[in-house]
């Protein structure tokens, strides 16, 4: 899911920062998989799978620089068909995200990895979401998840 305004927040120094963290995170946790396919969702212009030694990696979603354009409602893979899904920022932004769990947990192998990205709602960033003079620009107008909600 390309969300061209949240990409341009992104190129702010909060987003870079949060970006930079993020990637560290995702490169940490997607080092050391292995299988024979993953799916990226979500944020199509960063390649959060470039650390990842799967040998087939691609990026879906409905917009930007995706290879598998789709709708995340109804990804377009087989079930049992992917090792590894990685989702930055896509349920926050979706206006059925528990749909997008269900397809995600349909193509997933059992035993397979899902990397997920979001604000905390409970964090500083979730309360400031609360304040009335906070922007309702990206990404304070996010539907942030909470664990216990995921």
């Amino acid at each position: 899911m390309s969300i061209p305004v949240f990409s341009d927040w992104l190129q702010s120094p909060q987003g870079r920062y949060v970006m930079a963290w993020e990637r560290a995170s995702i490169d940490a946790a997607v080092a050391d998989l292995f299988g024979y396919n993953a799916i990226q969702l979500g944020l199509p212009e960063i390649r959060l799978l470039a650390q990842n030694r799967i040998p087939l990696r691609q990026v879906a979603g409905d917009a930007g620089l995706v290879d598998v354009t789709c709708d995340l409602r109804q990804l377009p893979f087989a079930a049992h068909s992917i090792d590894l899904v990685v989702m930055a920022h896509v349920l926050e932004f979706h206006e059925d995200p528990h749909q997008i769990l269900r397809e995600v947990e349909r193509i997933l192998i059992p035993e397979g990895e899902v990397i997920i990205t979001g604000f905390n709602p409970l964090s500083l960033w979730g309360l400031r979401q609360k304040l009335p003079n906070c922007p309702k620009g990206y990404p304070w107008n996010g539907d942030y998840l909470s664990l216990r909600r995921l």
